[in-house]
């Protein structure tokens, strides 16, 4: 579910970068609209991939299947991503993919949440439900949960 818009923030044309720590709360929860941006739909998961791993043991299945190269796809995306929101002068989704880019190489990836996002569609749009944002998010939380504090 997306937050409410401070000052015009958003990930739209014209948007502010975060001025403080609440508003960088409030866009990171937009992750799971990041995740449905043209250039990162080739970050998705294929079906095939998926075929090969199961949904039990998410972490350990996203860690398997988000190599070293996957890796470095998703950082190329991101960067293609960030252009284009400076060149729109797009401050919140230029923060989110720059920040997301940045986290890269800081967190695994079963804890990286652009990923966890990007598995969590990848796998409603192989079961053929629910790929939309709001339900991404859902499944992010869920995720999160049965994971515990690991």
């Amino acid at each position: 579910m997306s937050p409410a818009p401070r000052r015009g923030l958003g990930l739209h044309a014209g948007s502010p970068m975060p001025a403080d720590s609440v508003e960088v709360d409030l866009l990171l929860r937009r992750v799971p609209d990041v995740a449905f941006v043209p250039e990162l739909e080739g970050q998705l998961f294929t079906n095939e991939a998926l075929g090969a791993v199961s949904p039990f043991l998410a972490p350990a299945q996203i860690a398997r299947l988000a190599t070293a190269d996957y890796v470095a796809g998703l950082r190329a995306a991101l960067d293609v991503l960030r252009a284009r929101a400076h060149a729109e002068k797009n401050g919140g989704l230029e923060f989110l993919a720059t920040t997301l880019a940045h986290f890269l190489d800081q967190m695994s990836p079963d804890h990286h949440p652009l990923i966890v996002a990007l598995w969590c569609r990848s796998w409603a749009r192989r079961r053929g439900r629910d790929e939309v944002p709001h339900a991404i998010a859902i499944a992010m939380d869920e995720y999160e949960s049965t994971r515990g504090s690991t």
